[in-house]
């Protein structure tokens, strides 16, 4: 074992153990609300640049967009709670936690995945990687996964609407 090894033990400790705390349903509303609140800022920040009067354009969508995303993460974020809360309400609780650490475990073996086949492509550190014990395992997983569906999600990224937007305010 090796300290990339002891990297992402640390790291899947550490997601475990704030999905433990935070619980699945708050896990999903922080990520769900993020994603919608970027989705959804993006969608309409052509109308609140109006209601905001700032005469700056540029200006009035970041304020705009950052306003508009900002209140569909608190929203999210408090509906998360109060479902959280009811789940303890009815003893499923415990439930929710256990189901949040799995969720926090996952997310910390992608993320780690994500950084060490990224690691493993660099020459200095190649040697490395493949000496711990995890790091070969999580190479061969993430990197067939990411030379196949990367190109595809790329091109389906760039056909997103909002992605469009944002091309759009970047050059105005």
């Amino acid at each position: 074992m090796n300290g990339l090894d002891i990297a992402i033990l640390v790291l899947v400790v550490l997601l475990a153990v704030r999905g433990f705390s935070k619980g699945l349903i708050r896990e999903v509303f922080s990520i769900g609300g993020t994603i919608l609140g970027f989705y959804i800022a993006l969608k309409f920040v052509q109308n609140t640049t109006h209601f905001l009067g700032i005469k700056n354009v540029t200006l009035a969508k970041v304020v705009g967009f950052i306003v508009v995303f900002l209140a569909i993460v608190v929203v999210t974020q408090i509906v998360g709670a109060l479902l959280s809360k009811f789940l303890r309400l009815i003893f499923l609780g415990f439930v929710d936690r256990l189901m949040g650490m799995v969720l926090g475990i996952l997310e910390a073996m992608i993320i780690a995945g994500i950084m060490v086949s990224v690691l493993a492509k660099i020459k200095p550190v190649k040697e490395y990687v493949y000496e711990s014990r995890i790091g070969p395992f999580l190479v061969q997983i993430f990197t067939g996964f990411g030379e196949r569906y990367f190109e595809k999600g790329q091109d389906i990224i760039e056909t997103v609407e909002p992605v469009k937007k944002i091309k759009e305010i970047r050059y105005e």
